[in-house]
Protein backbone atom coordinates (compact mmCIF):
# COMPACT_ATOMS: atom_id res chain seq x y z
CA UNK A 1 0.00 0.00 0.00
CA UNK A 2 3.06 2.23 0.38
CA UNK A 3 3.58 2.17 -3.42
CA UNK A 4 0.21 3.80 -4.18
CA UNK A 5 0.18 7.03 -6.11
CA UNK A 6 -0.95 10.17 -4.28
CA UNK A 7 -4.08 10.21 -6.44
CA UNK A 8 -4.99 6.67 -5.32
CA UNK A 9 -4.45 7.58 -1.67
CA UNK A 10 -6.75 10.54 -2.10
CA UNK A 11 -9.44 8.35 -3.67
CA UNK A 12 -9.14 5.79 -0.88
CA UNK A 13 -9.44 8.57 1.70
CA UNK A 14 -12.53 9.86 -0.10
CA UNK A 15 -14.07 6.38 -0.14
CA UNK A 16 -13.51 6.01 3.60
CA UNK A 17 -15.21 9.34 4.27
CA UNK A 18 -18.36 8.37 2.35
CA UNK A 19 -21.57 7.47 4.13
CA UNK A 20 -21.85 3.65 4.48
CA UNK A 21 -25.07 3.61 2.46
CA UNK A 22 -23.42 5.53 -0.38
CA UNK A 23 -20.35 3.30 -0.18
CA UNK A 24 -22.54 0.18 -0.54
CA UNK A 25 -24.26 1.78 -3.53
CA UNK A 26 -20.93 2.41 -5.28
CA UNK A 27 -19.74 -1.13 -4.47
CA UNK A 28 -22.84 -2.61 -6.06
CA UNK A 29 -23.06 -0.13 -8.95
CA UNK A 30 -19.56 1.21 -9.66
CA UNK A 31 -19.50 4.50 -11.57
CA UNK A 32 -18.58 4.30 -15.26
CA UNK A 33 -15.95 7.00 -14.67
CA UNK A 34 -13.78 4.72 -12.51
CA UNK A 35 -14.27 1.46 -14.42
CA UNK A 36 -11.40 0.43 -16.70
CA UNK A 37 -12.30 1.15 -20.33
CA UNK A 38 -9.97 -1.20 -22.18
CA UNK A 39 -9.95 -4.76 -20.96
CA UNK A 40 -9.61 -8.15 -22.66
CA UNK A 41 -12.92 -9.31 -21.27
CA UNK A 42 -15.39 -6.42 -21.17
CA UNK A 43 -17.72 -6.68 -18.18
CA UNK A 44 -21.40 -6.63 -18.99
CA UNK A 45 -22.95 -3.20 -18.91
CA UNK A 46 -24.38 -2.47 -15.50
CA UNK A 47 -27.99 -1.30 -15.87
CA UNK A 48 -29.07 1.94 -14.29
CA UNK A 49 -30.65 1.02 -10.91
CA UNK A 50 -32.71 4.23 -11.00
CA UNK A 51 -34.60 3.33 -14.20
CA UNK A 52 -37.04 0.53 -14.98
CA UNK A 53 -35.58 -2.31 -17.09
CA UNK A 54 -37.11 -4.42 -19.81
CA UNK A 55 -36.44 -8.16 -19.52
CA UNK A 56 -34.69 -9.30 -22.73
CA UNK A 57 -36.63 -12.58 -23.03
CA UNK A 58 -40.10 -11.90 -21.68
CA UNK A 59 -40.25 -8.23 -22.61
CA UNK A 60 -41.81 -7.37 -19.25
CA UNK A 61 -40.74 -4.22 -17.49
CA UNK A 62 -39.16 -4.47 -14.05
CA UNK A 63 -39.38 -1.64 -11.54
CA UNK A 64 -36.22 0.30 -10.65
CA UNK A 65 -34.08 -1.15 -7.87
CA UNK A 66 -34.36 2.13 -5.93
CA UNK A 67 -37.66 3.91 -5.38
CA UNK A 68 -37.90 7.66 -5.95
CA UNK A 69 -37.65 8.28 -2.21
CA UNK A 70 -34.49 6.18 -1.92
CA UNK A 71 -33.09 7.82 -5.07
CA UNK A 72 -33.56 11.23 -3.46
CA UNK A 73 -31.81 10.06 -0.29
CA UNK A 74 -28.82 8.70 -2.23
CA UNK A 75 -28.57 11.89 -4.30
CA UNK A 76 -28.60 13.99 -1.12
CA UNK A 77 -25.84 11.88 0.43
CA UNK A 78 -23.77 12.07 -2.77
CA UNK A 79 -24.28 15.84 -3.06
CA UNK A 80 -23.15 16.28 0.55
CA UNK A 81 -20.03 14.17 -0.14
CA UNK A 82 -19.35 15.97 -3.44
CA UNK A 83 -19.64 12.87 -5.64
CA UNK A 84 -23.07 13.39 -7.22
CA UNK A 85 -21.60 13.38 -10.74
CA UNK A 86 -20.53 9.75 -10.21
CA UNK A 87 -24.15 8.59 -9.80
CA UNK A 88 -26.10 7.24 -12.77
CA UNK A 89 -28.75 9.51 -14.29
CA UNK A 90 -31.80 10.00 -12.07
CA UNK A 91 -34.79 12.31 -12.11
CA UNK A 92 -33.88 13.29 -8.53
CA UNK A 93 -30.46 14.62 -9.55
CA UNK A 94 -29.61 18.31 -9.33
CA UNK A 95 -29.03 18.71 -13.07
CA UNK A 96 -32.38 17.15 -13.95
CA UNK A 97 -34.21 19.25 -11.36
CA UNK A 98 -32.59 22.45 -12.65
CA UNK A 99 -33.47 21.50 -16.24
CA UNK A 100 -37.11 20.91 -15.31
CA UNK A 101 -37.26 24.17 -13.32
CA UNK A 102 -35.92 26.09 -16.32
CA UNK A 103 -38.33 24.32 -18.68
CA UNK A 104 -41.51 24.50 -16.60
CA UNK A 105 -40.99 27.44 -14.26
CA UNK A 106 -42.30 27.50 -10.72
CA UNK A 107 -45.76 26.11 -11.50
CA UNK A 108 -47.39 27.83 -8.55
CA UNK A 109 -51.04 28.59 -9.15
CA UNK A 110 -51.70 32.27 -9.62
CA UNK A 111 -48.13 33.31 -10.44
CA UNK A 112 -48.49 33.11 -14.21
CA UNK A 113 -49.58 35.90 -16.52
CA UNK A 114 -53.32 36.50 -16.30
CA UNK A 115 -53.82 33.99 -13.46
CA UNK A 116 -55.58 34.74 -10.22
CA UNK A 117 -55.92 32.80 -7.02
CA UNK A 118 -59.49 32.72 -5.76
CA UNK A 119 -58.72 33.62 -2.17
CA UNK A 120 -61.21 34.25 0.59
CA UNK A 121 -64.05 36.71 0.21
CA UNK A 122 -62.38 39.22 2.52
CA UNK A 123 -59.21 39.05 0.41
CA UNK A 124 -61.10 39.44 -2.86
CA UNK A 125 -63.05 42.48 -1.67
CA UNK A 126 -60.22 44.16 0.19
CA UNK A 127 -59.41 46.57 -2.64
CA UNK A 128 -63.03 47.65 -3.02
CA UNK A 129 -63.42 48.18 0.71
CA UNK A 130 -60.20 50.17 0.79
CA UNK A 131 -61.44 52.42 -2.02
CA UNK A 132 -64.77 52.91 -0.24
CA UNK A 133 -63.01 53.76 3.02
CA UNK A 134 -60.67 56.14 1.20
CA UNK A 135 -63.62 57.88 -0.45
CA UNK A 136 -65.42 58.18 2.86
CA UNK A 137 -62.32 59.71 4.44
CA UNK A 138 -61.14 62.02 1.65
CA UNK A 139 -64.41 62.60 -0.18
CA UNK A 140 -65.37 61.95 -3.78
CA UNK A 141 -63.74 65.20 -4.91
CA UNK A 142 -60.28 63.70 -4.42
CA UNK A 143 -61.20 60.74 -6.61
CA UNK A 144 -62.49 63.05 -9.35
CA UNK A 145 -59.24 65.01 -9.24
CA UNK A 146 -57.21 61.83 -9.59
CA UNK A 147 -59.32 60.61 -12.48
CA UNK A 148 -58.85 63.93 -14.23
CA UNK A 149 -55.08 63.78 -13.76
CA UNK A 150 -54.68 60.28 -15.11
CA UNK A 151 -57.34 60.14 -17.82
CA UNK A 152 -57.31 63.81 -18.94
CA UNK A 153 -61.05 63.67 -19.36
CA UNK A 154 -63.44 66.01 -17.65
CA UNK A 155 -65.42 64.39 -14.88
CA UNK A 156 -68.99 65.51 -14.42
CA UNK A 157 -69.76 66.42 -10.85
CA UNK A 158 -72.79 65.11 -9.09
CA UNK A 159 -72.57 61.56 -10.50
CA UNK A 160 -73.04 58.76 -8.02
CA UNK A 161 -69.97 56.66 -7.43
CA UNK A 162 -70.85 52.98 -7.80
CA UNK A 163 -68.84 49.91 -7.06
CA UNK A 164 -69.56 46.29 -7.90
CA UNK A 165 -67.87 44.96 -4.77
CA UNK A 166 -70.93 45.25 -2.59
CA UNK A 167 -71.91 47.51 0.26
CA UNK A 168 -68.94 48.21 2.51
CA UNK A 169 -71.32 48.98 5.36
CA UNK A 170 -71.98 45.24 5.50
CA UNK A 171 -68.39 44.65 6.48
CA UNK A 172 -68.01 44.33 10.26
CA UNK A 173 -64.55 45.93 10.23
CA UNK A 174 -65.90 49.05 8.56
CA UNK A 175 -68.76 49.33 11.06
CA UNK A 176 -66.42 49.09 14.05
CA UNK A 177 -64.03 51.59 12.58
CA UNK A 178 -61.09 49.16 12.91
CA UNK A 179 -60.07 49.60 9.30
CA UNK A 180 -56.87 51.65 9.27
CA UNK A 181 -55.36 53.85 6.57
Amino acid sequence: MANLAPESKQLIGLARSLHPRLLRFFERYPPQAILPTASAEAPPAIPNPFKCQKHPVTGKRHDPVFSLRRQAEIVKLARKAGVEELLPHTVKGTEERMRRRAENGLRVKGTGIGQRVKGKESERTLKGRYVFHWLAHWGSGALEELEQKFTNTPVQTGEAQTSDVGDAADDPDMERGTYSD
